[in-house]
Formats: structure tokens, sequence, C-alpha cells
């Protein structure tokens, strides 16, 4: 098959750029991407970006040159930035997965963000907080702003205090920094949302320095989820994403693209799962 492809100018090759491959969530995403292109006959390649732009563009390239014959992107470029429109009018399909890019040109299978955002901190208005936080990274991404728009609509009428922190990176060290940040200028929160469960991690960091009997004082909500969750002396509300849902819906609309010459624009959003502890 693989011969045959050869001969038709096809490389059976499929090129899947995401931004932390230590992040449990896309780690699991593209596990069952490759399990899935392999079961069709492709050969899946994985790259990581490192949520940096310029690296991205690299990977670009390079997976042009490689011929892939269609590309799976976790992108960390604006939603309008024109690279990924003009791949597509040069005739390579791109499927952008849990960041949404522009709809009008690129076909995106994402998490209902907002929505997910909206449910998490209402999760936390009882008892009513007098202070609650939202920690997120990279603000100027679809999904922080669509997460950041759920966060504000459950707080419609909330007359205690907000405070809203976005870094630079999600990365465990960024939610510590935060953390720490919010403390020092506002004080420990009574509830609190993030926005990425690897900032819940350093959001961890920084209550274990504070000592342990500050813990049962903070009420936890993240998107992203993991059975550890349910043995920490801390309850987390968590909301998970569909991995596998996920990665059906992505590779099937690759696949229409590759062997249908069928390429559709839009977004399809694919419910998350919420999951009560507090």
């Amino acid at each position: 098959q693989q011969a045959a492809s050869l001969r038709r100018g096809q490389s059976r090759c499929l090129g899947f750029i995401l931004p932390d491959l230590e992040n449990p969530s896309y780690a699991r995403l593209a596990k069952l991407l490759e399990q899935k292109a392999r079961a069709a006959g492709y050969q899946l390649l994985i790259a990581s970006s490192d949520d940096d732009p310029s690296s991205e563009r690299q990977l670009l390239e390079l997976f042009r040159s490689r011929r892939c014959e269609a590309l799976i992107v976790a992108s960390c470029l604006p939603a309008d930035d024109p690279l990924y429109p003009a791949i597509v009018a040069a005739g390579l399909p791109v499927v952008a997965v849990d960041r949404a890019l522009s709809p009008s040109h690129i076909r995106s299978v994402v998490s209902d963000d907002e929505q997910a955002g909206h449910t998490l901190t209402e999760s936390l208005l009882t008892p009513k907080p007098r202070h609650i936080a939202l920690l997120g990274a990279r603000a100027e991404l679809v999904i922080s702003q669509a997460r950041e728009r759920g966060f504000h609509s459950a707080l419609n009428g909330f007359d205690g205090h907000i405070s809203v922190y976005h870094g630079e990176l999600f990365s465990r060290a960024c939610g510590y920094r935060q953390m720490k940040t919010l403390m020092d200028e506002v004080g420990p929160p009574d509830a609190l949302l993030t926005t990425a469960y690897v900032l819940l991690e350093g959001v961890f960091d920084a209550l274990r320095e504070q000592g342990s009997e500050q813990w049962p004082a903070v009420r936890l909500a993240t998107f992203g989820d993991t059975q550890l969750l349910d043995f920490l002396p801390l309850r987390v509300n968590a909301m998970s994403q569909q991995h596998e849902r996920i990665a059906e819906r992505v590779l099937a609309w690759t696949l229409r693209a590759v062997e249908h010459n069928n390429y559709q624009p839009g977004i399809e959003a694919i419910g998350r799962s919420f999951k009560a502890r507090a």
C-alpha cells in the first residue's frame, strides 16, 4: 500500500503540531490521533512548538518538506493570522484542534470553553465567596478569551472582589508565579478557577509554601482533570475533555479532505464532562 501511494505521489503522512508534549491533555490527544491514523493507514508525525510562534512556523515548513498530506494543529498563532488560510488555499488541508482558527477558512474541532468556564465558576459560588479569582495564560488566544467570558458571565451580579491574571505561558512555573502575585497583591481568594491543569499544579506549589492550614479555605476549579485530584485533601471541581471523541472527529475531517478532496471550514464544538468534588 505504501509503495502504491508513493507511485501516486502520496506520502501517507500527516503532521500534528501541539504546544506542549508534557501537557497531559495534549499527550493523550497525540496518542489517540496516532493510533487512529495508523489504523487508517497513515503515519502521524508529532512535534511540539513549545507555544512559540517562530517554532511553530519552522515546524510547518518541516512538515511541508516531508510532504505531509494534511496538518493537524493546536496553534499558538492568533486566530486571524493569515498563515493557515494561505496554506489551505495552496492545497494543503489544515484541521485545528482545541484552539480554533478562522472559521471561514479553517476547520476546527474544539471543546465548548465558554460554557465550561461558566459551569466551573458557578460551582464555586455556593457558599458565596468574598474574593474569586481566575488564573489563565496567553490572553490573546481564542480559548483563553472564551474561558474568561464564561467566568465573567457566571459572575453577573456578583458584588464581591474579582481578580483576573493571565501569564505568558501555560506552565506550572507560570501558575506558581501568578498565584504568588495574586496573594501578594490582593490576598488569598476564597475561590479560584485555573484555565488549565498545568496552571493548577503551580497553584499547589504556591499553596504548599503557605502551609497546609491555608488549604481548606480555598475552593478550586480547573479546566483539565486527573485521577490524582480524587485523592487530594483539597476538593477540586474539574472540566475534562472528551479526548476520544475529539480525536475521532479531527481524523474524520482530515481524511475527508485527504481522501475525498472535501475540505470544509467551520467549527465543531465537543462538550466537556464536569466532575464536582467540592
